[in-house]
């Protein structure tokens, strides 16, 4: 199968030339294209969940929620893609990264700025049962993405054949000192995922598994659309078995 991590960037934001408005048709005809049976997306605002909704629903369920305890226009999702004919989704939930994992909002102490959560889905297909977890560790906090990333493979622990994938904000090498020794780094060898429309360079999306599975490819798509960027993040993907 294959499944994908993108960072599709804040609609909300202000980037000037590279703004959600000049991107927004590209990615999801990048999306509509790809062939990726899962992808996990980051940074999504309500309005584009239903514009992706829209435009993607016949070829995808969604699952995620916001990050937010109160709905806001600004609110981030980490949405979750999946092929509606190649999966059934027999569970899903939805937590915070924090020491209160089930309230709505919350983070840890040392976090200033957002909450992060994670969107976990057990999948059901041709080739069996597995889990995905789909996350945005925090930016600006290295003690919140730790123990936010602690706390998922918690929740994967009993989990047999398990996907983690997302916009981790930390570079390699500590990320493989969080990582157990069953886990696979399936985006291994992939450079340069984050790029800040071109000014910025460095590894911080990924896809780990464990249970078994293995990456026949592995890529950083530098696909651009006219006139630039899709995102400050290139999408990452992997064919799995």
């Amino acid at each position: 199968m294959k499944v994908m991590t993108f960072n599709i960037r804040n609609a909300i934001a202000d980037d000037g030339e590279n703004s959600w408005k000049y991107r927004k048709n590209a990615v999801f005809d990048y999306l509509s294209k790809s062939n990726a049976e899962i992808i996990c997306m980051q940074e999504v605002v309500p309005e584009v969940k239903k514009e992706m909704q829209a435009f993607l629903s016949d070829k995808y369920y969604f699952v995620g929620k916001g990050r937010l305890a109160e709905p806001r226009e600004d609110d981030e999702i980490n949405l979750v893609a999946y092929n509606k004919n190649k999966f059934d989704l027999k569970n899903s939930s939805h937590f915070w990264l924090s020491d209160t994992p089930q309230i709505p909002g919350s983070r840890y102490p040392t976090q200033k700025f957002w909450p992060r959560t994670c969107t976990a889905a057990d999948f059901c297909g041709a080739d069996g049962a597995f889990s995905l977890f789909a996350t945005h560790l925090d930016n600006a906090d290295p003690v919140a993405r730790e123990k936010g990333f602690a706390l998922i493979l918690g929740r994967a622990a009993n989990k047999e054949k398990v996907l983690i994938c997302g916009d981790f904000n930390e570079e390699p090498e500590v990320v493989l000192r969080w990582i157990p020794k069953e886990y696979i780094d399936l985006s291994g060898g992939l450079i340069d995922t984050f790029h800040g429309y071109g000014k910025e360079r460095g590894k911080i999306d990924y896809i780990f598994g464990k249970g078994g599975f293995r990456a026949e490819k592995i890529v950083c798509d530098k696909t651009m659309r006219s006139g630039g960027f899709l995102s400050d993040h290139y999408p990452v993907w992997a064919e799995i078995i």
